[in-house]
């Protein structure tokens, strides 16, 4: 297996992981606007708010994850003689590493994705108690 080929099939399943995270949520939305939906249309602008506060987190990663996949896939195609760096294993070998490594990214990301959502629900949810 060559480098190229290893860093192709990794950033293959980063995308992935980056498209399951656009799909739960592509829309960008100002904090200032969530604060304002929270708090103006009484019970309803706080379920919208925090389903918005919730996609804004989704496409934060979504993008990040997308964008890192690309790059990984682009380098592994222009830099000269990437192909030609055979690694110290079998393709199998490879292609399995390739997918631990990228769950663990995946994983990690899953992580602070999570830390990330509940510190903005909690920004939301003590706006919301604030102004009633």
């Amino acid at each position: 297996m060559t480098l190229g080929l290893f860093l192709d099939l990794f950033a293959l399943v980063v995308g992935l992981g980056s498209g399951v995270a656009f799909s739960m949520g592509v829309l960008r939305i100002k904090d200032a606007s969530l604060d304002v939906i929270a708090v103006a249309f009484y019970d309803s602008g706080a379920a919208v708010a925090k389903e918005l506060a919730q996609q804004k987190t989704d496409f934060v990663f979504g993008s990040v994850l997308l964008f890192f996949s690309f790059a990984l896939q682009f380098s592994s195609k222009a830099i000269t003689g990437l192909d030609e760096v055979v690694l110290p294993f079998a393709r199998m070998y490879g292609v399995s590493l390739s997918l631990v490594l990228a769950s663990a990214l995946l994983f990690l990301c899953y992580l602070l994705w999570c830390d990330l959502s509940r510190k903005r629900m909690e920004r939301i949810t003590n706006l919301i108690k604030e102004n009633g």
